[in-house]
């Protein structure tokens, strides 16, 4: 055999191996559903990766004897509890604090246009008047034309109000039955899966394994990191503390770059409410505290082991999946990355199978 067509050969051995052809199109229809029908899947999505989510505390209930049903409903009843109170407490606490913020906006660029231009006075040699002008002219169009645009987006919401209404109540409805059937759900499953399905077994597995840990712990990071900024700036006493911790919170979906996206916010209103005196200082040192606290002690006990990716692999994924899918490609990056890597896994079990099945077929009289 040709030198050059030997690699090809072997590549179109393994594509054409049973297993591979069955993860490939498993792996195909699920990105299929994903493009073509996202948006009409969303609450079936949400609804699964809730109970995924939920599922481990079902099976901790069980283990401690109670029967499953039980345990489905004391966890369902837990889970509503915290959705009600999210939907009718924070939901327009956050609300009221994002469009009071916005408001003040123009105040606020006014007073960092001020700065920078005492900034080109003090140090003409770094900074000139017309690089200053030009930037402010150029920032300040561009944050209320984001003002304007989410302030509209907040105003209209009430056009989507029924969609949300049937998303809040099919969402647990679909959790309820998701984690009540699990068994029956799984074995309807599999029956459309091929008996010999090690390489999806190996998969499932590893992004079992990972992601799902992964997952739960990321939402007790968010809880962490919430409330010990809730605590710490309503203690120093600043405006919008709800709003602020929230995005603090929130911030830990995004690894690396979420702290330099909270900043910025915390920074605005900071300086908006007290200027460049000690109090915005103290504002920096809390978040400082907060990010040291989340790196050394929250992430490394929370999340120990759960993820085996390098962190370039990480960065490159949010910005990879972020790219395509937005908010949600950065929400899932890690999760999708996860995914790939057990395929490239899967892809070496494959090249040992078909080298061992290829063998075995050589040595057969």
């Amino acid at each position: 055999m040709n030198k050059w067509a030997a690699p090809w050969v072997r590549l179109r051995d393994l594509l054409a191996h049973p297993q591979a052809l069955a993860l490939g199109g498993l792996l195909l229809l699920f990105f299929l559903l994903l493009a073509v029908a996202g948006d009409l899947l969303a609450p079936l999505l949400a609804a699964t990766i809730l109970a995924y989510l939920l599922d481990p505390m079902v099976r901790y209930l069980e283990r401690k004897g109670l029967h499953r049903l039980w345990a489905v409903v004391v966890v369902f009843g837990v889970f509503t509890g915290l959705l009600a109170a999210t939907v009718f407490a924070l939901v327009p606490l956050l609300s009221r604090q994002l469009i009071q913020w916005l408001e003040g906006l123009p105040a606020l660029i006014a007073n960092g246009q001020a700065l920078l231009l005492q900034l080109s006075r003090r140090y003409p040699q770094l900074f000139s008047t017309e690089q200053v002008t030009s930037m402010i002219h150029g920032l300040g169009a561009d944050l209320l034309t984001w003002r304007q645009a989410i302030l509209a987006h907040s105003l209209s919401f009430g056009k989507g109000l029924a969609v949300a209404l049937v998303y809040l109540f099919l969402v647990p409805v679909l959790v309820f039955f998701m984690l009540k059937d699990k068994q029956a759900i799984l074995q309807w499953l599999g029956r459309f899966v091929p008996a010999d399905n090690r390489l999806i077994r190996i998969v499932w597995h590893e992004v079992d394994q990972q992601t799902g840990n992964y997952l739960r712990g990321t939402m007790w990071r968010i809880l962490a990191m919430g409330g010990l900024a809730l605590v710490g700036y309503w203690l120093l006493g600043i405006h919008y503390v709800a709003l602020l911790a929230t995005i603090i919170g929130l911030a830990v979906l995004v690894p690396y770059v979420g702290a330099a996206i909270a900043l910025l916010p915390l920074v605005a209103i900071a300086y908006g409410q007290w200027g460049l005196t000690s109090m915005f200082w103290y504002a920096l040192l809390i978040f400082a505290i907060l990010q040291i606290l989340d790196g050394n002690l929250l992430a490394p006990l929370i999340l120990a082991g759960t993820v085996d990716l390098h962190p370039v692999a990480i960065i490159a994924s949010i910005l990879f999946f972020g790219g395509i899918w937005g908010f949600w490609g950065i929400f899932f990056a890690i999760p999708l990355a996860t995914l790939l890597n057990a395929v490239l896994l899967a892809w070496r079990e494959l090249q040992e199978m078909v080298a061992h099945e290829q063998q075995h077929t050589s040595q057969s009289p």
